[in-house]
């Protein structure tokens, strides 16, 4: 059965690069649910079975007394720290230096409770005792502020979460015993934190956005442009650079942090060459709509969209040379690699260069004598992967929760072309009370999601989406 176009599916189709509000849509229990929060966990649909969607069972040997014990254990390990603190406090004093561990160890009980501000005022005890006798530079200062950004983290007491990074930077910098693996490190954890600031803050009002998405992140920092959050992808791409560079010039090949500050740079150089289109769709702006701006980019390659481009490529083909450096590369590590330069050239439209890259994959997975289920679950998956991979999609939701936690689910089936684009939509089926709203919903993701295209041509997948409100 084709699957029918509705109206509001035309309705979209027809506004292609213009933002979309999307209203709640009603639920079975009387309340409604907003769609831009709808998340899809995909499965194969013959794993399924087509079986009746229903609670998961509890898992075997649950009691509710589990839950009980582990709370009255948790409450004896907090007095037992408490008790050890004061006795300490009595026979040493208050600033006593062997009170420092026994107030970590009080706040991470505290953290595993839920009771942050009490973690948060255990561990500036413990800080301001370290002071006193190793001064701003010792391991336990790191340690320690490492802790605090846990429970800021949860407190959601962002700005201060930015000053423990910052601060982190800084006493890398200082301490004599720095190294270059150390600073790369507390760099790519200031630009992860940046990177997530980014992406958090897309969806807030602002006024300075249109303005911003015409400037270079480089000259963010000279321009009046007001809330824009560009200024945060700037640093997150800052950090990464002198992370890598650091590494690089210490020729720390096969050190994970060079590996992950690479990904991330391609995460940032993605978000630049896409800045209308994150502006007017920050919550799913990996998919495939292109605004007017992206198209006179497209149209215009060797301007603006080039840079971004080059540069992805660029940080692809680093990577590519350091695990030639390293003995030890797994078939695995190599093979996600090329596989990510091909995605790169697929979704800048570099239809010639993308195809020859997965040839590329292809062959090195002969060369190595890759074992066949290894190499059919990186070309023929059963689950067609959403593009950009690095980027959250509401079409792969992570790990599936059990059925008893989701609400419901599509059965879909459609091809994906050799350009990464889904056609042949056709809805199969749907769990008792799946609204028509979440079905057009996830019409219109896979309509404009870009997916890994099969190596041998078009590919048709059966799918089961689960989803979670």
């Amino acid at each position: 059965m084709q699957l029918p176009v509705s109206g509001w599916q035309k309705f979209l189709q027809f506004c292609c690069g213009m933002t979309v509000i999307l209203a709640a849509c009603p639920v079975a229990a009387g309340g409604s649910v907003d769609l831009r929060q709808l998340a899809f966990y995909p499965a194969p649909l013959e794993a399924t079975g087509q079986q009746p969607f229903g609670p998961a069972p509890a898992p075997p040997g649950w009691r509710q007394a589990d839950t009980v014990d582990m709370h009255n254990d948790g409450a004896l390990l907090l007095e037992r720290h408490q008790r050890e603190i004061a006795a300490l406090r009595d026979a040493s004093g208050v600033f006593a230096a062997g009170l420092i561990e026994p107030l970590a160890a009080l706040a991470r009980q505290h953290q595993a409770r839920g009771e942050h501000e009490a973690a948060l005022a255990a561990l500036s005890e413990a800080v301001q005792i370290s002071r006193r006798y190793d001064g701003l530079r010792s391991d336990e200062q790191q340690m320690l502020n490492e802790q605090m950004i846990v429970s800021l983290r949860a407190l959601r007491r962002y700005a201060e979460v930015d000053e423990k990074y910052r601060f982190l930077v800084e006493l890398s910098r200082r301490r004599s015993d720095a190294t270059a693996a150390g600073r790369a490190e507390a760099l790519a954890r200031l630009g992860e934190w940046k990177l997530e600031s980014f992406h958090r803050n897309l969806a807030l009002p602002d006024q300075g956005q249109m303005q911003a998405a015409s400037l270079s992140l480089g000259r963010l920092g000279t321009q009046a442009v007001r809330n824009t959050h560009f200024d945060a992808l700037a640093e997150a791409q800052h950090c990464f650079v002198e992370a890598a560079r650091l590494l690089i010039e210490s020729e720390a090949w096969t050190n994970p942090t060079l590996f992950a500050a690479e990904r991330n740079l391609v995460r940032t150089f993605y978000a630049d060459a896409h800045r209308e289109r994150v502006i007017a769709d920050p919550l799913s702006y990996a998919g495939r709509v292109e605004s007017s701006r992206d198209r006179m980019r497209r149209q215009a390659a060797a301007l603006d969209l080039a840079k971004p481009y080059q540069q992805g490529e660029a940080a692809y083909r680093r990577m590519i040379g350091y695990l030639k450096k390293d003995p030890a590369a797994t078939i695995g590590a190599i093979a996600e690699v090329l596989q990510g330069l091909a995605d790169w050239h697929l979704l800048f439209g570099k239809q010639v260069e993308a195809e020859a890259q997965y040839r590329q994959l292809q062959k090195f997975l002969a060369l190595a004598e890759a074992p066949p289920e290894q190499a059919a679950a990186i070309l023929t998956p059963a689950l067609p992967a959403t593009l950009p991979s690095f980027l959250a999609s509401p079409l792969a939701g992570g790990t599936r929760p059990d059925d008893g936690q989701m609400h419901g689910y599509v059965d879909f089936a459609f091809e994906v072309q050799r350009h990464g684009h889904a056609a042949n939509l056709e809805v199969l089926g749907s769990s008792a009370g799946t609204d028509a709203a979440i079905t057009d919903r996830l019409v219109s993701l896979v309509q404009h999601a870009r997916f890994r295209p099969a190596p041998n041509g078009d590919a048709a997948v059966a799918i089961r989406y689960y989803y979670q409100y």
